[in-house]
């Protein structure tokens, strides 16, 4: 079955300049094997019709399992190959987004949750 976003482009010559790719991944926490992310990555890719997303949000369930800066490098490393535009995040705090700054990946931001209650 067609995605949404290829039914789209399709009725529209294959040009849809305003219709962008965002997407969020939020994986169980394990290994994050180059594979892997490439894998969780080629499913939007597909599900959207597009070659390039142009937002991922990535987010991480379990701080205690760093390995949330291994799938953050292969995604950096997907943006440098072209096949994300953006790289982002949702709820991480202060310290861990220090600790990706660290290590030189470039984020464009952080969606943290807002709440009156909380």
């Amino acid at each position: 079955m067609p995605s949404a976003g290829s039914t789209l482009r399709a009725r529209a010559g294959g040009r849809l300049p305003e219709i962008q790719a965002f997407t969020k991944w939020v994986p169980y926490p394990g290994p994050m094997t180059r594979r892997i992310v490439e894998d969780a990555v080629g499913v939007s890719l597909r599900r959207m019709g597009t070659d390039r997303l142009d937002l991922l949000q990535f987010h991480w369930w379990d701080y205690g399992d760093a390995r949330y800066l291994g799938a953050l490098r292969h995604l950096a490393d997907l943006r440098d190959e072209g096949r994300i535009r953006h790289l982002a995040l949702t709820n991480f705090d202060t310290e861990r987004l220090a600790a990706i700054a660290g290590h030189g990946i470039r984020i464009v931001s952080n969606q943290v949750q807002y709440s009156l209650v909380h």
